[in-house]
């Protein structure tokens, strides 16, 4: 028998896309000590198709054409008689100003009742970008948990950076995939009476509309390195791409970066090609920056050909923009290129200045955004955590 603590995890038409099944069989992986049972109404077809590695469950919304109507006559009977100037029936203006709300047909999910369901965790929708169909089963899956008193996680697919934070208001925690999003969230002026938390890019690129090839084919790469090399949540991956012939101005940079203080963890990419003579491309490293290599918190070379190892890097700092530069800024990971005899400059997610003067605020930048992220497992446990304290 499982025993094991049970999420239900719902999922509707335009909710998924081949990236996130791929990430949520990883995630699954991850947290072997929770039950996680993807839930899919059964009218989304495409979505159950779409979603078939995931072992769904299909459950029923039905709906009740009595209560809706009686629903209607409630409100007409209590408006009798009152109309607006020109003999317009106030309660027809009304049902017309809530968007027909009034006579939407309520919906039940037939959701399985299990014992031992914790938590459930489903999508917000947002008024511009999903259907009615899904803003309907939203309320009705919000409705279902709130009666059973399980508590109400929803995530952002579509953006949250809008106006419109009642939906947000209405669970007990809100996953953002992006720090504009949090920031607002988290705003007095949002008004959110629950915890928000934001994921970090390397699975905020995933649990989104449109993930980037990249993304798509790092799945799982940061996870492994973090567990590998044992780094701390509060550490900085910072990635530098390595080439012999600027051996000299990498060794400057290393010296500078060391002299930090803050927790680094190093990432150097090495290339089998990049030897010379008898000497790896890793030992030409290791035996020019050795004293400053000690300083950090902890460091690891990576293949120069393999670049999802960059999926980890909080930032890249560079000595000349190169194809890792290229391709952190195409894939939206801030790099910071020093060169001195370049003009300063910013293009997307990349930053090119003439002195190390910059250095330390682009570290505080980093820093900055990603005390604010929570990988998934950890939001989570988290949640587990405070059902149970």
């Amino acid at each position: 028998m499982d025993n094991r603590p049970v999420v239900y995890w719902i999922l509707q038409e335009n909710q998924l896309t081949p990236a996130m099944v791929d990430y949520l069989k990883f995630f699954v992986q991850q947290i072997p000590n929770l039950n996680i049972q993807f839930c899919i109404p059964s009218m989304w077809q495409n979505t159950l198709e779409m979603g078939a590695d995931l072992n769904p469950i299909p459950f029923d919304g039905i709906l009740h054409n009595e209560e809706s109507y009686d629903w209607v006559c409630r409100k007409r009977d209590a408006l009798e008689g009152t109309q607006l100037p020109g003999g317009l029936d106030a309660w027809r203006v009304l049902l017309l100003d809530d968007m027909n709300g009034g006579v939407v047909h309520p919906v039940v999910p037939k959701l399985p009742d299990h014992p031992n369901v914790k938590f459930i965790i489903l999508q917000l929708p947002i008024p511009l970008g999903s259907t009615a169909n899904e803003e309907r089963m939203f309320y009705a899956s919000v409705h279902w948990a709130h009666l059973r008193k399980i508590p109400v996680i929803g995530y952002e697919l579509l953006p949250f950076d809008t106006k419109w934070t009642l939906l947000q208001a209405l669970v007990d925690g809100v996953i953002t995939n992006n720090e504009t999003s949090y920031d607002w969230l988290t705003s007095p002026m949002a008004a959110i009476p629950g915890k928000v938390w934001c994921l970090p890019r390397y699975e905020a690129q995933l649990m989104c509309p449109m993930t980037p090839p990249f993304w798509h084919k790092s799945i799982g790469v940061p996870h492994h390195f973090i567990r590998q090399a044992n780094i701390p949540d509060d550490a900085l991956n910072i990635y530098i791409p390595h080439k012999v012939a600027m051996s000299h101005e990498l060794m400057i940079m290393i010296r500078r970066l060391a002299r930090v203080d803050r927790k680094i963890h190093l990432m150097i990419s090495v290339g089998k090609d990049q030897g010379r003579g008898t000497h790896t491309h890793q030992e030409i490293v290791e035996t020019l920056n050795r004293e400053d290599l000690g300083k950090f918190f902890s460091y690891a070379f990576h293949d120069i050909q393999n670049g999802l190892d960059m999926s980890l890097a909080d930032g890249i700092l560079a000595c000349s923009s190169c194809y890792a530069t290229f391709l952190a800024n195409q894939s939206s990971i801030p790099s910071l290129i020093i060169d001195p005899d370049i003009m300063p400059s910013q293009r997307g997610y990349s930053q090119t200045a003439n002195s190390y003067d910059a250095l330390e605020p682009f570290l505080d930048q980093l820093a900055a955004a990603k005390k604010k992220t929570s990988r998934m497992d950890q939001i989570f446990t988290e949640v587990l955590n405070a059902l149970n304290p």
